[in-house]
């Protein structure tokens, strides 16, 4: 039996050659019109019928039925089947009917008459009409049932999309809020959390949790403070690290900590402190969270810098806001290495605003008489000075631990293993430290009688231990190595990799590259020689010293046998500014900027210390400044810094391969001059020596096209404003974003440059200034900008400071192709670059532009 599509086909051909023949009839018989036109309508209309059908099968490559959803039971394929079927025949009863006889005479004779008689007509009519009904009905049917599927499709694809925009503005949302969170701290206390906990003995800590002051801290329903203070070593770091995960086990949306650390000089600063504390209780849906959103945005349009961060006092008043009739909990630990003082004011400020906020504030530090006078202050205060036997238990964990962890120890007898715990905490005294200093020692001994003459020997402090493992570095290269190491790791501004630190010993001043000589055979030497005083960590490759102590020791007055590591802050940061400069002037990078990005990832890759040396070279030098207190840089080090900035003058392009570096993006980078920089960074010695030389004032660079003095202030270096300003340098030129120096020092709030600023343009006071913008009355500034709030006197100023708002950019040089908002700026860059030709679009535009 022929198939579905078979029979529509067969069906198909067999109608076309009906209707051939009743074509010629309609030629050739003059007697039966009507009814021929009957029948070739009704044929016609079943040959669209059956096209359509035809159509169906040809779209979609399979049985026709296969398309009809109605039609996909075994039953009506067996209905289409004998339908097809039955028109089938009767076609063919219709067509052997008008065909004509084989004779001549018979053939001449019916092409005079029509065949069929009146009720064979309306017999074939009725049939023509009844099977084209039912293929119009099933494929109505269908096209309702395929309407249906598209429709169903159309909505899920409506769905879909709906659900896919949805998760677009939902991740983006969730960018915004990561940057917003990055931009109120940089710092990440979960790392070190993880890492805390990582390392942390199982099990220690549960006394403290236990203990009936935390336990009393913990269930206040009323704003308290925890201090939790010991020596140095004592572990305090890790108790934090379990009062965190064991309030974190509370609650999750009213939980922040923090870790002050000696070697993340980012995580000492207090407003990256109470920035990170605020971001960890800025929930997304929280209204909270609306307030700083929209000072992001505030701090986003009022210029082209980076968005400068909330003050410390508009940060605890957001704190405020949040722990208004709510109870938050704030964890802090070793607030005495960052500035403990500050600190304390404003942490107090929240436990004692407001008596209906509920603030649990758990802080530790060492012992120390100035912080203990600023924390009896707290409200509902307890204290909690770790002593010995307090954690006496702890310590016996570690041991136990150590015993068994350590491959040489764990060889020993059960005898001396006994030997050792017995000794190591009997002499503890509550220093963790010590304990681990002992156990790394004692690994390293190869026999029973070498352990116990250690047992017997042991230093009895800290500061004794220290100096017994820089005793034990033996030879003049280790030693010196051994130095350099820990000078680079006590000062350096950035967590360092075991590849950076390791980068750093190979450079020589005077030097163009690496110091093959110096090249450590395996970088892990670093640990070998430093031992105990420093720590590793293989996940992240980052380097540092073990603790905060051995700085405290370090830069310490030392005894003779040791005097040789002692370290000096000065000579320190005079060290690594050579480095840094020395890096930086590497024949490597003598070609200047990068034309390919590509070219600065390699860069990066080739050089492990390129980002630290670009970014930190400066600071070190400032650092060296106020350390020095006017004495000066120092022959060498200012010899390597003016090398470096007039590089170019050598025909050498590291200075520009630096600027690459610092804005990577920037159409400034061939066009900013020593001085920006200098001032940016608030190297008032370097600024003063540049502009003796006659450096010029008013030549814009750096990110946003800023004059020195602008960056000046918006950085806050009121020496260097002051001396830019005894140089004739104007406060009222304006950066591409149409801020001038007066407007940075008044947004951000620096006052003391504020009134330089003031007096230099003839104003008695800061407030006069103020006046001039934040004062100005609506009946003599009628036009108030929406984005600002700045008031003006003309319609045509406010359209011109509108522009700076936006993209629009209206005037451009010829010579740069520089564009510009405003006429004043782009005739100065003009006056600048010894062109005053503007083109016919300035010159259409001049008339509407008054400032």
């Amino acid at each position: 039996m022929a198939d579905l599509s078979g029979l529509v086909l067969t069906v198909l051909d067999l109608s076309f050659n009906v209707a051939k023949t009743l074509y010629s009839y309609a030629q050739d018989v003059k007697s039966a019109p009507h009814d021929i036109q009957s029948l070739s309508t009704e044929l016609f209309a079943l040959i669209g019928v059956m096209e359509r059908m035809k159509m169906h099968q040809e779209q979609s490559s399979r049985l026709i039925v296969g398309q009809m959803k109605g039609l996909t039971q075994p039953s009506d394929q067996s209905t289409l089947r004998a339908v097809l079927q039955e028109t089938l025949q009767f076609l063919e009863e219709l067509n052997r009917s008008l065909i004509k006889p084989p004779s001549r005479f018979q053939a001449t004779v019916q092409k005079m008459k029509w065949p069929l008689k009146a009720d064979e007509t309306k017999r074939h009519l009725q049939r023509l009409e009844r099977v084209k009904t039912y293929f119009i009905l099933s494929l109505v049917t269908d096209d309702i049932d395929r309407t249906r599927d598209v429709a169903s499709q159309i909505s899920s694809l409506r769905s879909f999309l709906m659900e896919n925009s949805q998760d677009q503005q939902l991740e983006q949302s969730r960018e915004k809020y990561r940057k917003i969170i990055k931009w109120l701290s940089p710092v990440e206390p979960e790392k070190v959390r993880e890492k805390v906990a990582r390392v942390r003995t199982p099990g220690s800590g549960k006394w403290f949790i236990d203990n009936k002051a935390f336990q009393i801290w913990r269930d206040s329903d009323r704003s308290s403070c925890l201090w939790l203070n010991g020596i140095t070593g004592a572990g305090k770091t890790t108790l934090m690290t379990t009062a965190v995960e064991e309030m974190l086990s509370h609650s999750l949306s009213s939980v922040a900590f923090y870790y002050c650390s000696f070697t993340d000089e980012a995580s000492l600063d207090i407003t990256n402190i109470l920035g990170c504390i605020l971001g960890q209780l800025c929930d997304p849906q929280s209204p909270i969270y609306e307030k700083v959103e929209a000072i992001y945005e505030e701090h986003c349009a009022k210029g082209v810098f980076t968005p400068r961060r909330p003050s410390t006092e508009t940060l605890v008043e957001l704190l405020l806001e949040r722990a208004f009739d709510q109870k938050i909990v704030i964890l802090v630990d070793a607030i005495n290495e960052a500035e403990p003082i500050d600190l304390l004011n404003s942490l107090k400020k929240l436990t004692t605003s407001s008596e209906r906020s509920n603030v649990l504030l758990f802080i530790s530090s060492i012992d120390e008489k100035e912080i203990e006078a600023s924390i009896q202050q707290m409200p509902s205060l307890n204290i909690m000075n770790l002593n010995h036997e307090d954690i006496l238990d702890d310590v016996g964990l570690l041991i136990r631990e150590s015993l068994e962890a350590q491959p040489r120890l764990r060889q020993h007898t059960a005898e001396l293993k006994a030997e050792i715990a017995q000794n190591l905490t009997g002499e503890a005294q509550g220093m963790f430290r010590w304990v681990q200093c002992q156990l790394d020692a004692l690994e390293k001994l190869r026999t029973p009688g070498a352990v116990r003459n250690a047992l017997r020997t042991l230093p009895p402090t800290l500061d004794k231990t220290y100096e017994q493992l820089l005793c034990r570095i033996d030879g003049d290269e280790d030693r010196t190595l051994a130095r350099e190491i820990l000078e680079v790791l006590s000062f350096s501004l950035l967590s360092l990799s075991l590849n950076q630190v390791c980068e750093a010993l190979q450079i020589t001043p005077g030097l163009c590259r690496l110091d093959e000589s110096k090249r450590l055979a395996n970088p892990k030497d670093v640990l070998s020689i430093c031992g105990s005083l420093l720590s590793y960590d293989r996940e992240t490759d980052l380097l540092a010293l073990a603790h905060q102590s051995v700085k405290t020791y370090l830069t310490s007055d030392l005894p003779g046998r040791v005097k040789f590591f002692q370290l000096s802050e000065t000579r320190a940061h005079r060290s690594l500014a050579m480095k840094s400069l020395t890096y930086l002037g590497f024949d490597a990078f003598a070609s200047g900027p990068c034309q390919d990005p590509k070219m600065i990832k390699e860069r990066f890759r080739t050089f492990p210390l390129l980002g630290y040396a670009a970014h930190k070279w400066a600071e070190h030098t400032q650092r060296l400044e106020v350390s020095c207190q006017g004495a000066g840089l120092g022959d060498e080090l200012w010899k390597t810094v003016k090398s470096f900035l007039f590089s170019e003058d050598s025909g050498r392009g590291n200075f520009r391969a630096w600027i690459q570096i610092l804005i990577p993006r920037s159409k400034h980078i061939n066009r900013t001059a020593p001085l920006y920089y200098a001032a940016s960074f608030g190297l008032s010695t370097v600024v003063q020596y540049l502009l003796d030389a006659g450096a010029a004032t008013e030549v814009q660079g750096g990110r946003c096209g800023a004059t020195p003095l602008n960056i000046a202030s918006y950085r806050n270096h009121v020496e260097v404003v002051r001396i830019l300003l005894k140089h004739g340098a104007c406060p009222q030129a304006t950066d591409d974003g149409a801020m001038s120096a007066v407007d940075w020092a008044r947004a951000l709030g620096h006052r003391e440059v504020s009134k330089l600023l003031a007096s230099s343009i003839g104003q008695s006071s800061v407030s006069s200034m103020e006046d001039e913008h934040r004062g100005r009355q609506p009946a003599v500034f009628p036009h108030k900008c929406p984005v600002c709030n700045i008031r003006f006197s003309e319609a045509s100023h406010l359209s011109s400071h509108a522009r700076t708002h936006s993209n629009q950019l209206p005037f451009f040089c010829n010579v740069c192709v520089r564009r510009f908002t405003r006429l004043h700026d782009f005739k100065r860059h003009s006056c600048v670059e010894g062109s005053n030709q503007g083109d016919a679009q300035n010159k259409s535009l001049s008339t509407m532009e008054t400032d």
